[in-house]
Formats: structure tokens, sequence, C-alpha cells
């Protein structure tokens, strides 16, 4: 293949690209606990995004 530039580059491209150390940990997060047929979990959650633990100890399965 051939094109228009004569020019070779001397030096190779380096791209430096910072990246965060940690991985941030949700601050919004509901837990819910189940024992029983009883949830167990705060009254009111905050808006926008939230991560919900879920400790299901009763004997049935529960899924939410």
């Amino acid at each position: 293949m051939f094109n228009c530039k004569n020019n070779k580059k001397l030096e190779p491209v380096i791209e430096t690209v910072e990246v965060e150390d940690a991985v941030k940990m949700p601050t919004n997060t509901i837990d819910i606990l189940t024992r029983s047929m009883e949830f167990i979990m705060a009254d009111t959650i905050t808006s926008g995004w939230d991560t919900f633990k879920y400790d299901n100890r009763a004997n049935e399965p529960h899924f939410f």
C-alpha cells in the first residue's frame, strides 16, 4: 500500500492513562433481612441508585 506521506515517525507515541486506584463502594446500601415471612429493612430509602444486600435467614427461599 502506498500513501502520500514520506515522513516517518522517529519516536513512538506513548499515551499515559490514569486509572483510579481503588473501586469505590456504593454509598447507598440497603440491607434486607428475612426471618420466616418477615422482611426487616429501613422504612425509607434514598433516591437515586441503591444497592440491595439481602440476607435470607428463613427456611424457605425468598426472592425480591
